[in-house]
């Protein structure tokens, strides 16, 4: 099951022209995948050394925007421990 759903997202992400384009595809891939009831998708503002919520699914507004500027650090962590979690990174 991860093998198809890696290869059906790259696959996708060949085709995708835009920044647009690769955060559409990795929420609609991405939690299917993850078996995840919500998701977003963070881009680095690097002048600010800071993470940007760029879009999201299964949140409403208000939750959505409550997820704010995380800490690039803590975040890269958290996202660390759930992939090691699944398998889908070795501890």
């Amino acid at each position: 099951r991860r093998l198809g759903a890696l290869q059906a997202l790259a696959e996708e992400l060949t085709g995708a022209a835009t920044t647009g384009d690769i955060v559409e595809v990795v929420l609609r891939r991405g939690m299917p995948a993850l078996r995840a009831d919500g998701g977003a998708v963070f881009l680095v503002d690097e002048a600010a050394g800071e993470l940007d919520a760029v879009a999201w699914q299964g949140y409403d507004t208000a939750r959505a925007q409550a997820l704010g500027r995380p800490d690039a650090e803590a975040l890269t962590l958290k996202i660390q421990t759930v992939l090691n979690k699944h398998g889908v990174i070795p501890a």
